[in-house]
């Protein structure tokens, strides 16, 4: 008996083996002759075969391959390490992602920008509510939401169907982009925490993007929570107001999200000296301008070029004074149009005869000018036209007519800077200012922030009207 279960279990062994050297090289002979990385065109079925590199990993649980170029590939026979539409997201990518860090973030760059836009139509949607409701602006002081839980127009009123079910299908709208975003966001989360990085300068900023992550999962969860109530308020005014707050919050987070995002992917590329195979398109934003990532590049490609620190640059960092109370009077959409403008306004006064003035989109509400071969009083000049130009002029969208003004920090750049400590000085500048109050310049020589005697140029009252 037992020689007979002996046999019997060398033979389904010998069984077992047979079958599978006929699925390897079956699998051998449906494999490409060359290996390429699923992550830049190839189907994420394809087993990668470059036979320096092993094409699987012994088990999901296993620290992952970092790569992404054509050297190591995103999946293994078991499982996909990255889900399966990065392939096609990253397959146009360039310079190709080298690491699961730089294509998480890629990722989250492309979904961050999805998820703003759909904000956008969400929000201006409630907003139409509003005005059908006659719902009062926005409070946005910081105990507004008490105040307006107890004002009369909280208390029980008869319900408004029309305007519940569409408010019902606006509230359904923004949890299910929540839900997206979160989603999408715990996908690079888990790619990110089965990653192993060698280098410990890469280990920090894999635990840098896992925070920020971790950050804006806390603050939808919240906004869940707070949404799922608003479905048993009968009050159609009240509960579109709570649902414009709601949506607002979640515009703020997403905007706070992506600028550090471009903080961060501008940190990586400087630390891997990557800005000269950027594509163009990584470096401009939507209005044209360079983005967080161009002025970077901008900074490293200027001390690349003048080594000895001999040539003489300043920088101007132009602050939007009222964005907050902007995107209330005429929404996101609205406030990015008349944005649009005043870059157009901050383009029109750089200097035509000399080219190589440069303006960025810092952050949201923030840009930033480079002024080669000029000092620190002669920027301080062009900021100070700038800011009385800005002032002067008039802003039409819809029935609303705007005035705006913009705080300005100036400073040069010194033999000593790096991006980090030449940014510092400049919010600083802009720091300063808040303390003294909006529409101002502020220099920084040497000594610290300081105001200037501004002289009066004599600038055009321009009307911009926004279609």
């Amino acid at each position: 008996m037992l020689a007979y279960l002996t046999a019997t279990s060398l033979l389904y062994v010998g069984l077992g083996v047979w079958l599978g050297l006929l699925y390897t090289r079956a699998r051998g002979a449906d494999s490409p002759a060359t290996g390429q990385s699923p992550a830049n065109g190839h189907s994420p079925k394809e087993p990668h075969t470059d036979a320096a590199v092993p094409p699987t990993v012994e088990a999901p649980v296993s620290p992952v391959a970092t790569s992404l170029s054509t050297e190591l590939t995103l999946e293994s026979e078991e499982n996909l390490l990255a889900p399966e539409d990065w392939f096609e997201l990253l397959a146009d990518s360039c310079p190709r992602c080298e690491t699961f860090i730089e294509a998480g973030a890629q990722i989250l760059g492309m979904r961050v920008g999805n998820y703003l836009r759909q904000l956008i139509e969400i929000e201006a949607g409630v907003r139409l509510q509003m005005q059908k409701l006659a719902v009062p602006e926005l409070d946005t002081s910081p105990d507004a939401s008490l105040r307006q839980e107890t004002t009369p127009m909280a208390e029980a009123q008869p319900a408004n169907a029309d305007a519940s079910l569409q408010r019902q299908k606006l509230l359904n709208d923004l949890l299910r982009q929540n839900r997206d975003w979160q989603r999408h966001q715990k996908e690079v989360q888990a790619v990110l925490q089965r990653s192993e990085e060698d280098e410990a300068a890469l280990k920090v900023l894999n635990a840098d993007l896992e925070r920020l992550v971790a950050r804006q999962l806390s603050q939808l969860e919240a906004t869940e929570k707070s949404c799922q109530l608003l479905g048993s308020v009968a009050n159609s005014a009240y509960a579109t107001l709570r649902l414009r707050q709601e949506v607002s919050r979640c515009i703020v987070w997403a905007h706070e999200f992506r600028d550090m995002l471009e903080s961060f992917i501008a940190a990586f590329f400087a630390r891997e000296e990557r800005f000269a195979v950027l594509d163009q398109k990584y470096l401009v934003d939507s209005m044209g301008l360079y983005n967080r990532v161009g002025i970077e590049q901008l900074l490293q490609s200027w001390w690349r070029d003048d080594s000895l620190r001999i040539r003489t640059l300043s920088c101007i960092l132009i602050n939007l004074d009222q964005c907050g109370q902007l995107n209330e009077q005429v929404g996101v959409w609205g406030a990015n149009q008349i944005l649009s403008s005043i870059a157009g306004i901050l383009q029109g006064q750089m200097r035509k005869s000399r080219g190589n003035d440069a303006l960025g989109r810092f952050a949201g509400q923030l840009f930033m000018m480079f002024l080669p071969d000029t000092g620190p009083r002669g920027a301080t000049s062009a900021a100070e036209r700038l800011r009385q130009t800005v002032e002067r002029a008039s802003f039409e969208l819809s029935d609303a007519n705007v005035n705006l003004t913009v705080s300005i920090g100036v400073t040069d750049v010194r033999h000593d800077d790096n991006s980090e400590s030449l940014l510092a000085r400049l919010r600083a500048c802009l720091d300063a200012g808040k303390k003294l109050g909006p529409n101002q310049t502020i220099l920084d020589e040497g000594t610290g922030p300081g105001t200037v005697q501004p002289p009066i140029y004599d600038v055009a009252a321009l009307r911009h009207i926004i279609d």
